[in-house]
């Protein structure tokens, strides 16, 4: 009986509940007889053959095959005439009525302007990237491929999938910079399609890692181009070094009405008055000018 007990946890759950066993049944009992059943029982747990792992056998292009037709579970999706046989439920998570419908009830996948022009220019077709997208969105479902990220993501974008397009997102910022030409390229995908986690990324790269390659990027007209708000954290990163520490604040002044420098011994900001000091505790508004004033803005 002890040993059931240990094997389906009913003694852990007595033990976290409070259950003494040794004022229950006394010492000797609990030493030579329940001690030695619990250890039995865990030990040929232990020497029990692992569960299989289920393996997902799920492909995408299942969405298009005839037993995903039949399927009662699956909604047709037309896209330019070919049918995507997709779970319902998925599309009830993540689409909330994002297609419009045809004459004969079938759902009907729009395809934007700026998503059929990324992928003729890209030599893809639509399809692809509207299989790969929507069969990202299942629970096991593959991760969209990397060459086909930036017309995913659009597609995500136009279809109201939040799911895909933070997902999508995450990747672009995975993606390892290496020329200033990607930069303007992240800059200007959030700025069109809202991407904060990517602009705000990109920002701290300018100020850091990327600083180089974004001092030739901030010259190009492409990023003139982009809006206000695009461009108004980058070059305040470039400015501030705030995130970089002292060192870089010190570098890189952000207004033109004072030189400053950091010695080991003196210079840089007032010293706080308490040691759970802010950054508003130094002084901020008198050393960078107000908090919503940017001197640099390109």
């Amino acid at each position: 009986m002890v040993e059931e007990a240990a094997r389906t946890n009913v003694w852990t759950t007595m033990i976290h509940n409070g259950y003494d066993p040794v004022q229950s049944m006394g010492d000797h009992v609990y030493t030579h007889v329940v001690c030695p059943s619990i250890v039995r029982a865990k030990f040929s747990q232990s020497l029990l053959p692992p569960l299989p792992v289920a393996k997902n056998e799920m492909k995408a292009e299942h969405l298009l095959s005839d037993a995903a037709a039949k399927d009662p579970l699956n909604q047709c999706i037309l896209l330019m005439g070919t049918p995507f046989y997709v779970n319902r439920g998925v599309l009830r998570t993540h689409t909330g009525g994002s297609f419009p419908v045809n004459s004969a009830g079938q759902l009907v996948a729009p395809l934007p302007k700026d998503v059929f022009m990324m992928c003729k220019k890209m030599n893809i077709p639509v399809g692809k990237v509207f299989l790969d997208l929507i069969f990202s969105l299942y629970p096991m479902g593959a991760d969209v491929s990397s060459g086909l990220i930036r017309p995913a993501l659009a597609y995500a974008f136009h279809l109201r999938l939040k799911y895909g397009v933070e997902k999508l997102e995450q990747a672009l910022i995975s993606e390892p910079v290496t020329n200033a030409g990607q930069l303007i390229d992240h800059l200007q995908l959030a700025e069109t399609y809202r991407l904060p986690n990517l602009l705000r990324t990109t920002a701290v790269r300018a100020e850091g890692s990327c600083y180089d390659l974004m001092k030739e990027a901030v010259m190009r007209p492409e990023f003139a181009s982009l809006s206000l708000a695009t461009r108004r954290p980058v070059l305040d990163r470039m400015c501030s070094g705030w995130a970089h520490g002292w060192p870089m604040l010190a570098n890189r002044s952000p207004t033109d009405k004072m030189e400053r420098s950091l010695t080991p011994t003196c210079g840089g900001p007032p010293r706080p008055e308490s040691d759970c000091a802010t950054f508003r505790s130094i002084e901020s508004a008198m050393v960078f000018e107000e908090m919503d004033r940017l001197s640099v803005e390109g």
